[in-house]
């Protein structure tokens, strides 16, 4: 059972997302670059695969002089079923690189232990039996964000909504049906705070672009530094 508490300073959330971050830096690079080498990887292999690439090739030669014809053969390519064959499995993707996310919180959480910290540490979300609840948690939730995505409006409330369900299936062992359910409860409960937190943790994870783009290895895992904190602040103790 957890002990929760309402939040009454939102620069505490800064200043300690802010502290997980510098105190993790290289860890935060590691993340980075391996989540873009397979992410990339694995994006290429999918769209040279099913042709994409060709067709991107091919809509190239457009853009220079045939505005029109560029627009009608880039929804060509985007309403083709290799297209969406992609999108689909872009999901199984991102489901397979979500248990690095855990990992940062693992990292976090041992910190607040003063336990010491490992490598090894941030790949514990593939370990055992738990990475396939991890997986159909990140599967699920990235089939219902292809479906928000249909619907503009309803992909950052479906963001917003479920900002908590890692740390709580992760380190509070929630089921997967517990902890969207908590999640909702908490960010509804504290729904101005929950915003901010959501706002600040897309600025402080994308600002990285504006530095060359090189930046974004060391600002993107920024986001779930502000998740941890913002957990820590809501959930600051477990009772047994």
């Amino acid at each position: 059972m957890q002990q929760l508490r309402e939040i009454n300073s939102f620069s505490q959330i800064i200043t300690e997302a802010v502290g997980y971050w510098g105190k993790t830096l290289r860890f935060q690079i590691l993340f980075s670059l391996c989540y873009f080498m397979v992410y990339l990887g694995l994006t290429y292999f999918l769209f040279d695969y099913y042709g994409i690439l060709a067709q991107i090739q091919e809509l190239s030669v457009y853009f220079s002089s045939h505005n029109s014809a560029a627009r009608e053969k880039y929804l060509e390519i985007i309403t083709s079923e290799n297209f969406i064959s992609v999108s689909f499995w872009m999901v199984g993707v991102m489901a397979l690189l979500f248990p690095l996310n855990l990992g940062l919180f693992n990292i976090y959480n041992k910190m607040d232990k003063n336990e010491q910290v490992f490598t090894s540490d941030l790949f514990v979300g593939f370990e055992g039996s738990n990475f396939f609840k991890y997986f159909g948690y990140a599967l699920l939730w990235g089939a219902i964000y292809y479906v928000c995505k249909m619907f503009f409006i309803l992909m950052p409330v479906w963001i917003l909504l479920t900002l908590l369900t890692g740390p709580l299936i992760f380190l509070e062992q929630k089921s997967i049906l517990q902890a969207l359910q908590l999640s909702f409860k908490l960010v509804i409960n504290n729904m101005r705070k929950s915003i901010s937190v959501f706002l600040l943790a897309i600025v402080g994870s994308y600002c990285g672009i504006f530095l060359c783009g090189i930046g974004l290895l060391l600002t993107l895992p920024f986001w779930n530094a502000v998740l941890y904190a913002y957990y820590r602040k809501l959930l600051p103790v477990t009772l047994g």
